[in-house]
C-alpha cells in the first residue's frame, strides 16, 4: 500500500511511514475499497460541480438579460439565442470554470493542510519526456480522428459527436479557444483525472482495475456515445503515462496537444490525409514503445505500487 501522506510504498508489517513517519492505519480490503471508490467519485463531482455552476451562472445572466430586453417574455427564437451565445462563448466558460476548479481544489486540500501537487501527482520529468508526450499526443489524436472515418458508425453517434465538438476553433479568439480547450483543459482533466481519481484508486485497487475505473469513469463524463468511447481509450494511454513516471505531467502534455490537434486536422485532399494517418501510426507506436519502456522511468509492481 501507500502511504497517505507522502505516497512512500509502505510493507504490509510496517506500523509507521519509514519517509513522513505517519502511522498507518490497516483497513479491511471492501472498507479500504469502498473509501477509495468514494473519494475518487467525489472529485469528478467537484470538477462536474464546479463546471454545471459556471455555466448555469452565465446562461442564466444572459436569460435574465434577455428577458428584460424583451419585456419578461421569451420566445423560442430567444432560446435559440441563448443557447447559440453559450456555445460561441463555450471557450470563455471552460477557461473560468478550469481556474475555478483548480482554486477549489486548492483550497479543500489547504484547509487539510495537504499540498495539491503532491497529492495529484504534480513531480517533475526531464523535458525530452514532456517533448516525446507532444509528439505522441498530437500523433495518437490524428490515428483515432481518421480511424472513425473509417468506422461504419451510426449516424445519430457521428452527428452527436460533431455537434458535441462543432464550438472548437470557432469562438470570437482563436488564443482564447487554445488556452482554455487545449492547455487549461488538457492539465485539468489529468489533474482530476489521474491525478485525484487514479491516485486514490490505487490505494485499493489493483494496476489494471484502477486503470479500467478511472478510465470507464473519465469515459462516462464525455457525453455522447463516441466521445465516451474514444475518451476512455485515451483515458487508458494517459493513466500508463501517469503510472510510468509517477506524475501527471507527461499525461497531461500529451492530453494538451491531442487536443490542440483537433484544431488543425482539416484536410481535404485524401492522399495527403493517408500519408498522415501512416505516418503518425508509426510516431505513435515509436514514441509509446520509447516513453512506456525508458529505463530512466519508474515502473510500478503487480499490486499498483511504485517503485
Amino acid at each position: 500500500m501507500l502511504c497517505p501522506n507522502c505516497h512512500n510504498e509502505i510493507a504490509p508489517h510496517e506500523r509507521f511511514c519509514t519517509r513522513c513517519g505517519m502511522p498507518i492505519r490497516r483497513e479491511s480490503g471492501a472498507a479500504k475499497k469502498f473509501k477509495a471508490l468514494g473519494k475518487a467519485i467525489l472529485y469528478v463531482f467537484v470538477f462536474l460541480i464546479v463546471q454545471g455552476i459556471v455555466s448555469g451562472t452565465y446562461s442564466a445572466a444572459f436569460t435574465v438579460q434577455t428577458m428584460m430586453s424583451n419585456g419578461g417574455v421569451l420566445t423560442d427564437r430567444d432560446m435559440e439565442t441563448i443557447l447559440e451565445n453559450v456555445m460561441s462563448n463555450i471557450s470563455l466558460i471552460t477557461l473560468i470554470s478550469s481556474v475555478l476548479t483548480i482554486l477549489v481544489l486548492a483550497l479543500v486540500f489547504g484547509l487539510r493542510r495537504k499540498n495539491l501537487f503532491t497529492e495529484a501527482c504534480i513531480r517533475p520529468v526531464p523535458f525530452s519526456t514532456l517533448l516525446l508526450c507532444a509528439v505522441m499526443g498530437t500523433a495518437f489524436n490524428v490515428v483515432i480522428s481518421i480511424t472513425l472515418g473509417f468506422i461504419p458508425l451510426p449516424e445519430s453517434w457521428l452527428l452527436g459527436l460533431e455537434e458535441q465538438y462543432s464550438y472548437v476553433g470557432e469562438g470570437a479568439s482563436l488564443l482564447l479557444d487554445i488556452l482554455s480547450t487545449a492547455v487549461l483543459t488538457g492539465f485539468v482533466e489529468e489533474l482530476v483525472f489521474r491525478g485525484l481519481v487514479d491516485s486514490r484508486l490505487r490505494r485499493a485497487f489493483p494496476k489494471g482495475v484502477t486503470i479500467l475505473l478511472s478510465c470507464l469513469i473519465f469515459g462516462l463524463c464525455h457525453g455522447t456515445p463516441i466521445a465516451v468511447i474514444y475518451a476512455a481509450v485515451v483515458g487508458i494511454l494517459f493513466s500508463l503515462l501517469t503510472w510510468r513516471y509517477d506524475s501527471i505531467l507527461p499525461s497531461a502534455v500529451a492530453h494538451m496537444f491531442f487536443n490542440l490537434t483537433s484544431f488543425w486536422l482539416v484536410f481535404e485532399n485524401p492522399i495527403l490525409l493517408l500519408g498522415i494517418y501512416f505516418i503518425s501510426i508509426a510516431v505513435m507506436i515509436i514514441s509509446l514503445y520509447v516513453l512506456l519502456r525508458h529505463p530512466g522511468a519508474p515502473s510500478a509492481d503487480n499490486t499498483g505500487n511504485m517503485q
